[in-house]
């Protein structure tokens, strides 16, 4: 179980260990996200999901 402000994961152990890297260093892209959605970028276009969103609908 790890949990923080943003929420609870609950997961085998070892899959949390095979994750803990990629989530360590997307924490640290945190601080510019926040920067540039302060600077009115919209979360979808940084994160991709207005990508996805759109190429889902397209097909």
């Amino acid at each position: 179980m790890l949990g923080d402000a943003n929420g609870l994961l609950i997961a085998p152990a070892g899959r949390l260990a095979a994750v803990l890297d990629e989530a360590i260093a997307d924490d640290a892209e945190e601080p510019g996200l926040i920067a540039d959605l302060r600077q009115g970028e919209p979360l979808g276009a940084l994160t991709g999901a207005t990508a996805v969103v759109e190429k889902l609908l397209a097909s």
